[in-house]
């Protein structure tokens, strides 16, 4: 090999570092992203579900009932 050639080859290498180098950070905000975005939709899938027992426990149970009068339907 020529050092010409030399020049040339290592050139092209660290073009292709520079691109894997690229590539390699733009992975790393995609998986950040999705990271983020499947975090606050596990937290508010906690939350809500924390949330039903609460409803549940304080549910129409201990509200008072309205007889039904109905003198029609006998």
């Amino acid at each position: 090999m020529t050092p010409e050639e030399r020049d040339v080859f290592s050139n092209k290498m660290v073009e292709e570092t520079e691109k894997i180098t690229e590539l390699y950070l733009q992975q790393q905000k995609f998986h950040e992203r999705i990271l983020k975005n499947v975090g606050g939709t596990i937290a508010i899938v906690v939350f809500v579900g924390a949330a039903i027992p609460g409803i549940k426990a304080n549910s129409n149970d201990d509200l008072p009932q309205i007889e039904d009068e109905d003198d029609d339907a006998t």
